[in-house]
């Protein structure tokens, strides 16, 4: 009776090995989101209370993200 250890133990080092790269991916993914809030954060923070934010970046912005949204809804109704 063959048990075929070695192959076994192979494919099992080869997908902890995968396991290992998809982690250390998704932390370089994360780590580069929080570098981007710590950037964007106090920036926004700081120019909360001027017309600009209120005008171009708050009902900009919320313009944008409701067309990108419409335009994900059409696309997925009429299966373009």
């Amino acid at each position: 009776m063959d048990l075929d250890l070695p192959a076994r133990w192979a494919r099992s080092v080869r997908g902890w090995a995968v396991v290992a790269d998809v982690g250390r991916f998704n932390l370089g993914v994360e780590v580069g989101q929080l570098a981007i809030v710590a950037v964007f954060l106090p920036i926004a923070f700081s120019l909360r209370q001027t017309r600009f934010y209120r005008t171009g970046v708050l009902y900009g912005g919320s313009s944008i993200a409701g067309l990108c949204a419409l335009f994900w809804l059409w696309e997925r109704a009429l299966r373009v």
